[in-house]
């Protein structure tokens, strides 16, 4: 429901704006023999809409925030190891943005392709675990460890189809997420390598179990039949 303004408020909101428009005024005509000749200086009167340029006031960033030292990918069989290492760890997440950077734009198997041409497998795969009674269906997700102890994970965002990928790291990290996703994720946008690469993928909405990656020419997305799906396997290397 949209928020209604009070009447005091919107009363507020009005001498705001009428001394505004006087401060305005006395800026372009200093010297105008219109401006009342005893002016008394003007209170500015602070009201909800200041927040609006909270943002932009704010100064500009000057260099990186997070800077990777070390990173590693960690390897499908060290599972139980990050489980035990991170299990307790608060994480705040990153998805795509607004900004349309290519991190934000690039279709999720292309940054797939590059990630797996500049890190090699992912960590995990959908299916490394094809529980029958699971509640999601990621695709594939790469843990890194950076500086030898922070967490980093970057997962697909929705599938194939969408755009764009998900990170995720410490809740320490929160307020520079953009700067940890732009300082791992480096590789992949300074050159457009691409490495063949086979996922499984299940859809919700239609049901239906798909094979989707990169043969080193194109971009594919086929169905496959569940039972075709042997968990803990991998799909084989795709063949041009």
């Amino acid at each position: 429901m949209a928020h209604v303004p009070t009447t005091e408020a919107q009363s507020l909101i009005e001498r705001y704006k009428q001394t505004r428009q006087m401060q305005l005024l006395d800026q372009l005509y200093p010297a105008s023999p219109l401006q009342p000749p005893q002016s008394q200086p003007y209170q500015h009167i602070v009201t909800a809409l200041d927040s609006l340029f909270e943002e932009a006031a704010a100064p500009v960033r000057k260099g990186p925030q997070f800077t990777v030292e070390r990173m590693r990918v960690a390897h499908r069989f060290e599972k139980g190891w990050l489980q035990e290492t991170f299990s307790d760890t608060a994480w705040s997440f990153f998805g795509p943005q607004p900004q349309r950077t290519l991190l934000d734009t690039t279709r999720t198997v292309d940054l797939r392709a590059r990630m797996q041409a500049h890190f090699g497998a992912p960590t995990y795969v959908l299916a490394d675990d094809l529980q029958p009674d699971r509640d999601d269906f990621d695709q594939f997700a790469y843990w890194f460890v950076v500086n030898d102890s922070i967490p980093v994970v970057v997962s697909d965002a929705d599938g194939p189809r969408n755009r764009g990928v998900i990170v995720a790291t410490e809740r320490r990290w929160r307020s520079v997420l953009p700067d940890v996703r732009e300082a791992v994720l480096q590789p992949i946008r300074e050159t457009p390598d691409r490495a063949p690469y086979v996922d499984y993928f299940y859809d919700r909405v239609d049901r239906r179990w798909y094979r989707a990656g990169y043969d080193g020419i194109q971009f594919f997305l086929e169905p496959v039949s569940r039972r075709a799906l042997t968990p803990g396997r991998r799909p084989p290397p795709p063949t041009p």
